[in-house]
């Protein structure tokens, strides 16, 4: 009877064990996610830009001169007018001016 008792709580304490760690690991799994919440990596000092259509600009192929652009910061927006745009090349890290 006694090593019934030991048995159970030993599983016990297994099972709690490993209920912990999948705990700790999900917990872990939760901050990366919140820290990717658009709202959190706008406090990081990033901006989330947007043409006058309102869809994100993920490319300068997309803007014009004379285009507009919304910037969304962590505390507003502030929109402003493209004057220039400077295409970034991959294979010799020149820049060209479209």
């Amino acid at each position: 009877m006694r090593l019934e008792g030991l048995r159970g709580r030993f599983r016990e304490s297994r099972y709690r064990h490993a209920l912990d760690e999948a705990l700790a690991r999900l917990e872990a799994v939760r901050g990366r996610v919140e820290s990717l919440r658009p709202e959190r990596v706008l406090r990081r000092g990033y901006s989330i830009s947007r043409d006058e259509t309102g869809r994100v600009v993920t490319t300068v192929a997309s803007l014009s001169p004379g285009g507009t652009l919304v910037a969304q910061f962590a505390d507003g927006t502030a929109t402003s007018t493209v004057r220039e745009i400077t295409q970034e090349t991959t294979h010799d890290g020149e820049a060209t001016k479209v």
